[in-house]
């Protein structure tokens, strides 16, 4: 009887070890191997020929019990840089003390100066207004009497400044002229070739000859005798502010028609002279060429003064003309003052038989 139970004891032992086993809750769970089949003939496990593929995670409630296997020998897992060498120490250089230079500052450019206007651009415009003002002048610049003033350079020789009562009539043409400075005080010249000839009838003044009297009267002689051009650089024809201004208007003409450089007249601008007092005037400065006028082989310049007050008698005619050689030098001096126009002169006012009558 005893047997019997110590049997049925054993019998139930094994089937209930049996059934443990079969429900995979043993302390030593059997795995298929995970790497059969991927050996290659006559190899074991230990010879793979790469790393061992980890073993897929169980689940969370699930522990191993084994821990992993550590890598093989020569495997590489996972691609792992290998470990720098050590960097050798840092050593700073010297540092060498270069010697200050100093950096060129570059000035700040300048802003280009404007372009000045062509004299033919900027000065036509105002030279042709003073023309226009003078020639509308002219045309009613009949008979006038005005004080004159006059000094000339002759063979080098600055002439005496001679003060002048001048009396010109345009048509016909007649000019009458008598000293009233100390210079060649006394002295009267007539021209009225219309109705006494083609001369000139003079009174002696002081200090004009040493064969004739002051105030007596002297030879009539033609304007282009060498006695009557000794005393002045133009002839008597030349002579006047209508004959003046007309050389203005041809000059400017020759300007504007290319016979003339554009820069041959220049505009001086609005300005005040001390032999015209507070009287404004016009400048203009022209370059005379080298033969350009008779008289005058070196060259020049003149300067033109317009009287530029509008309710003066004189207004808008060249009241002072100047005239320099090319070293400066004074040739030309032309004054009028006290203009008077019209001066309503007729031929008695030019008659030689009045000459030397007060």
């Amino acid at each position: 009887m005893s047997r019997r139970l110590a049997l049925l004891c054993l019998a139930l032992l094994i089937v209930g070890c049996e059934r443990y086993r079969s429900r995979a809750q043993g302390p030593f769970p059997r795995h298929s191997n995970p790497n059969a089949g991927l050996n290659p003939p006559g190899k074991g496990p230990l010879a793979l020929n790469g790393p061992t593929p980890p073993l897929p995670p169980g689940s969370p409630d699930e522990m191993p019990l084994v821990p992993p296997r550590p890598p093989e020998p020569g495997a590489v897992p996972f691609a792992v840089a290998p470990p720098l060498p050590p960097k050798p120490p840092t050593v700073e250089e010297p540092k060498v003390a270069l010697p200050a230079q100093k950096i060129p500052v570059q000035p700040a450019p300048r802003p280009a100066a404007p372009t000045p206007p062509a004299p033919a651009a900027a000065d036509v415009a105002a030279l042709k207004k003073i023309a226009q003002t003078l020639s509308e002048k002219l045309k009613i610049l009949d008979t006038y009497e005005a004080h004159f003033t006059r000094r000339e350079t002759m063979d080098g020789n600055v002439g005496p400044t001679e003060e002048v009562i001048f009396r010109f009539r345009a048509e016909p043409m007649a000019v009458y002229m008598k000293n009233v400075s100390e210079a060649g005080k006394g002295r009267e010249v007539l021209y009225n070739p219309s109705q006494h000839a083609d001369k000139l009838h003079v009174i002696v003044g002081e200090g004009d000859t040493r064969f004739l009297k002051p105030g007596s009267k002297a030879p009539s002689i033609s304007p282009d005798s060498p006695q009557a051009r000794s005393k002045s650089r133009h002839s008597i024809r030349e002579s006047g502010l209508t004959i003046s201004g007309n050389r203005y208007l041809a000059a400017l003409a020759k300007v504007e028609s290319g016979k003339l450089p554009a820069d041959a007249l220049k505009i001086a601008g609005r300005l005040k002279r001390d032999e015209l007092g507070d009287l404004p005037l016009d400048g203009v400065e022209q370059t005379v060429r080298k033969g350009e006028e008779e008289g005058l082989s070196t060259g020049g310049t003149r300067h033109w003064f317009f009287d530029a007050k509008p309710d003066s008698p004189s207004f808008g005619l060249p009241v002072m003309v100047i005239l320099y050689d090319p070293a400066g030098k004074e040739l030309e001096f032309y004054r009028y003052t006290q203009l008077k126009a019209p001066a309503n002169l007729t031929n008695a006012d030019f008659d030689p038989a009045k000459l030397g009558k007060k």
